[in-house]
């Protein structure tokens, strides 16, 4: 539960954080970050062939921008569906 309320505190930062805000790395910079955070192994490659940004030993995460919310959330759930793992977003 604790996890969940961060993922979504985190998301709610991003968002309202980064809305007029122009980007200062790309994708992957984050995605390695939060790899390392949460002990990820990074764009793997699932069986319908789409590439999950981050897996963890219990989550399936998608790592995006603000503006990119509503696709984020699709791929996390089509991730999460695919691994039998929790979805989350950074």
């Amino acid at each position: 539960m604790i996890r969940v309320k961060l993922a979504a505190l985190l998301l709610a930062l991003t968002l309202t954080a980064s809305l007029g805000a122009a980007r200062l790395n790309l994708e992957s910079y984050y995605q390695d970050i939060a790899a390392e955070k949460y002990s990820g192994q990074t764009e793997v490659v699932l069986p319908d062939g789409t590439r999950c940004d981050i897996v963890t030993e219990t989550h399936a995460i998608e790592v995006d921008f603000a503006d990119k919310w509503a696709e984020a959330i699709g791929q996390s759930l089509n991730y999460s569906f695919q691994l039998k793992k929790r979805r989350g977003y950074y």
